[in-house]
């Protein structure tokens, strides 16, 4: 299953590489704390065909679903510390798609744990991913109808 793992691998880092991109988008100048915590990033970014290839080898072995799993949780989280340290050495700079990297980051959590309590779930705990964004959505609904309640 060589070619599922690359393709796993290619899409997977697509997507992040997507977020990443939009992350950057309107950044004119970085420090080098953006520019360390995003070495780390990219570390991610190189391990993630790694735990894929593994995926394709090993399939369903707990141990390699908890480390696929925690690659992208690791990517995650990185990409929200880089969109606080880009905020915090530009305040005025929006912050686009922060509740979204948070919300992704806190759905490939509940993934991680639950992969990890759960050791027969298989790749099911990532499907967690699929709400994270009707459940942004909702919340914004629900906080526009506070402030016009306000």
């Amino acid at each position: 299953m060589p070619i599922g793992s690359f393709l796993l691998s290619f899409f997977v880092i697509w997507r992040i590489w997507t977020v990443h991109h939009r992350l950057f988008d309107r950044v004119k100048s970085i420090d080098n704390r953006v520019v360390r915590i995003n070495s780390l990033w990219l570390l991610c970014v190189v391990v993630l065909p790694f735990a894929a290839e593994m995926v394709g080898e090993y399939g369903d072995e707990p141990v390699v679903i908890s480390l696929y799993t925690g690659v992208l949780l690791a990517s995650s989280l990185t990409l929200v510390w880089l969109a606080f340290a880009l905020h915090r050495a530009d305040p005025a700079r929006d912050r686009p798609g922060l509740e979204q990297l948070i919300g992704n980051a806190a759905g490939l959590s509940l993934a991680f744990v639950l992969a990890l309590a759960v050791p027969g779930a298989g790749y099911w705990p990532l499907l967690v991913l699929l709400i994270d964004g009707p459940v942004l959505a909702l919340a914004r609904r629900v906080g526009r109808r506070k402030q016009l309640s306000l």
